[in-house]
C-alpha cells in the first residue's frame, strides 16, 4: 500500500487524513487503527505514539486502487504552558497499517509535543479519503 494525505487546520489542533491505497491486484481488508509515530531524520522515535481515538468501524474492504483513511490529530504545541509539551520538530511520520508489522515512512516535518499531555491521536480506518 501507499499512504499520504493533506492537512487541515483547526483551533488548537491540526488534522491530517492518513490515506491508504491498495496498490496490489488483490483485495485487502483494513480493520481498526493504524499505528502512528514520529521520528527524527535518523528514524528514532520522538515522544509517544498517537493514541487511539473514537469507536472502531467494521473492516474496510479495498479493491485494487481503492482508498481508506484514518484521521490524525496533532495538538498545536503553542496552546500548552511551559513544560507541558516539550516541543520538537519531527522529520518523518511512521505509519503501521492495521494488523501489519511493516511500517510506511514519509518525510512530513511537523511540530509535535513529546509529552503525554500533548500526544497526537489517531482515529479508526474508514472507507474514502475525507479524514
Amino acid at each position: 500500500g501507499r499512504s499520504g494525505g493533506t492537512g487541515q487546520g483547526a483551533a488548537g489542533s491540526a488534522y491530517q487524513p492518513i490515506v491508504f491505497t491498495n496498490t496490489t491486484s488483490k483485495s485487502c481488508i483494513l480493520l481498526g487503527y493504524p499505528g502512528v509515530s514520529f521520528t527524527d531524520s535518523s528514524g528514532r522515535q520522538l515522544g509517544y505514539s498517537a493514541a487511539r481515538s473514537g469507536a472502531s468501524h467494521s473492516g474496510v474492504a479495498l479493491d485494487k486502487g481503492q482508498q481508506a483513511s484514518a484521521l490524525l490529530r496533532l495538538p498545536d504545541p503553542g496552546v500548552f504552558g511551559p513544560g507541558q509539551c516539550n516541543q520538537t520538530t519531527a522529520a518523518k511520520v511512521k505509519v503501521y497499517p492495521p494488523d501489519q508489522r511493516a511500517a510506511l515512512t514519509a518525510a512530513d516535518p511537523a511540530d509535535i509535543c513529546t509529552t503525554k499531555t500533548g500526544r497526537a491521536s489517531i482515529g479508526p480506518v474508514h472507507f474514502g479519503t475525507d479524514g
